[in-house]
């Protein structure tokens, strides 16, 4: 492959991933602390994000410690007709493959990645998740919920 093909492959595949994904809008958790910046999902061009089975999806959380905290734990849940369901995260561990290094410092800002397949037992459905990261007490350093659709 010559150079100037290898390089506007590149090119492409850098200017497809920028165009596939933008901040998100999204509602902070009512008892949440209002730390968040920017809720990034890839690939998500048009919110409600539409995900299909076998779909890996990467979300990015830019936000700003509330507290010190020694670790962090994240949760994800699926809320249909008003009722959450918890979905099992392949990493709970929010110190652990996430961005972030603990111990977490207060008012320090932070960047959290993490990443979930939309795995095939999934049904096909319209709903609210609700993705949080907690601190060793229990207490959010954030909460977020934002609409998502998997479609066939």
């Amino acid at each position: 492959m010559s150079l100037t093909v290898l390089t506007c492959t590149v090119i492409a595949v850098t200017l497809l991933a920028i165009c596939t994904s933008e901040p998100i809008e999204f509602k902070t958790c009512a008892k949440a602390p209002k730390t968040i910046e920017s809720v990034d999902l890839k690939p998500c061009s048009k919110q409600p994000c539409q995900f299909k089975h076998g779909m890996n999806v990467t979300v990015t959380v830019n936000f700003t410690a509330p507290t010190n905290s020694a670790q962090v734990t994240s949760e994800i849940y699926g809320i249909v007709m008003g009722i959450p369901v918890k979905f099992a995260m392949p990493n709970s561990n929010g110190c652990k493959d996430s961005g972030l290094q603990c111990p977490l410092t207060s008012s320090t800002k932070y960047s959290y990645v993490q990443f979930f397949a939309v795995i095939p037992t999934y049904p096909l459905i319209s709903l609210d998740v609700q993705w949080d990261l907690k601190d060793e007490n229990g207490n959010y350093m954030f909460c977020f919920v934002f609409p998502m659709m998997i479609v066939s």
